[in-house]
């Protein structure tokens, strides 16, 4: 399954958390796309030949025709993913109803504790929220369920530890994610970006972790030399083939078209990473023996740090 066959689609801009490394925080106006705009876009793309809808937000769980949605993608034809902070799935309910209509859910966590979590998330109910939503899930959804934790100077020596969170609620996927420099996470870029020698430190084990515990890993955002000799085959790049190359900006007077982003097959692999998620390849980059797969590094954290820490395989 290639993602040049997967939009990302945006149909909200609304989130119950307020996360300080939160890439889209900028778009955040408590809007949603209306359904019959939604429709016509799903129809649109499915006679593309698109095979999956990522729906996303802000918190795609919050519009309020999100079962309706969810529904008529299935209709079409559509696998249906998305990933979530897992509060609206604290309902039994909510979660018997729309768990049926869904393939694939990821599950936004940032640590292994209320104190961690919520130094993110900047919502105080939010770990028992979010934790009673994986609980709900992990008896009632029966495909595939993964877990996700993006890295941050504040959960940095938490990280192995959420391979252990996870694997409590029988999760046997998890994505570590870089922040994106945008939005919050550019704000609050030096209080929240850990520097790469620190999470180089980490990352072993990390990997002995999900060894132990039969997890399957990815980590994003992260270049391969910072992953080492045996973690750079965990990088995400090695996942993903297929990059975002065009990004619709939100357009309040033509909602509709500019809430998608299409994946599509790079044409220069050289620049395929820096478009849109703001990684670059430096002239020591250019060394490695991984240069044409590693996305490299975080342009804004390069013109921070420089890339004394990159060490080219």
């Amino acid at each position: 399954m290639y993602r040049a066959e997967r939009i990302e689609f945006f149909i909200v801009y609304k989130c119950l958390n307020n996360c300080i490394f939160c890439s889209e925080a900028d778009k955040f106006d408590n809007s949603e796309l209306p359904f019959e705009q939604i429709k016509k876009i799903l129809i649109r793309e499915r006679k593309k030949g698109i095979k999956i809808a990522h729906f996303m937000g802000g918190e795609p769980t919050l519009h309020t025709k999100f079962l309706d949605i969810l529904k008529f993608a299935k209709k079409l034809g559509f696998l249906t993913h998305i990933i979530t902070n897992g509060i609206m799935f604290s309902s039994v309910k909510f979660t018997k109803e729309v768990s049926p209509y869904l393939d694939e859910i990821m599950v936004s966590i940032h640590g292994p504790n209320k104190r961690i979590h919520e130094i993110h998330t900047r919502n105080n109910r939010s770990f028992k929220l979010s934790r009673a939503g994986l609980k709900n899930l992990s008896v009632i959804f029966k495909k595939r369920l993964l877990g996700t934790t993006s890295i941050t100077s504040k959960n940095l020596n938490y990280l192995p530890s959420m391979i252990d969170f996870f694997s409590q609620f029988g999760i046997k996927e998890v994505q570590y994610i870089g922040l994106i420099p945008s939005g919050n996470a550019s704000r609050n870029f030096i209080d929240i970006f850990p520097r790469l020698y620190k999470l180089k430190r980490v990352v072993p084990l990390i990997i002995e972790r999900a060894k132990e515990k039969g997890v399957t890993l990815r980590i994003s955002g992260v270049p391969m030399c910072i992953l080492g000799e045996e973690g750079y085959i965990y990088s995400h790049d090695l996942w993903e083939n297929f990059k975002v190359d065009n990004e619709f900006k939100s357009d309040k007077k033509n909602l509709g078209k500019d809430n998608l982003l299409l994946w599509k097959e790079p044409q220069n692999k050289d620049k395929n990473f820096e478009i849109d998620i703001g990684r670059i390849k430096t002239e020591k980059c250019k060394k490695c023996k991984f240069a044409s797969i590693c996305g490299g590094i975080y342009r804004r954290y390069y013109q921070q740090y420089g890339d004394d820490e990159l060490t080219p395989f």
